[in-house]
């Protein structure tokens, strides 16, 4: 079975919350809408690469601080 890197993990509430930065606030700092934002901090959605490194940077923090990397098993369907 082929293994997977993705993100299993983010702190971006975590990092947001003593930056003093909504949701609203941190979305237009990366140019996207709050749910948007929302449903990457409770892991409905995942961010790419870019946008990840963007969202980082406005938490003034390394991307791998903020978004942590795991390994997901790839499974077969028959």
């Amino acid at each position: 079975m082929e293994e997977k890197t993705i993100i299993v993990e983010n702190r971006m509430a975590e990092f947001r919350k003593p930056l003093e930065l909504s949701q609203h606030r941190l979305g237009k700092k990366v140019g996207l809408t709050r749910r948007t934002i929302m449903k990457y901090e409770n892991k409905k959605l995942y961010p790419t690469l870019d946008m990840a490194v963007k969202i980082a940077r406005a938490l003034e923090k390394d991307v791998l601080e903020v978004f942590i990397l795991g390994n997901k098993k790839k499974t077969k369907k028959f």
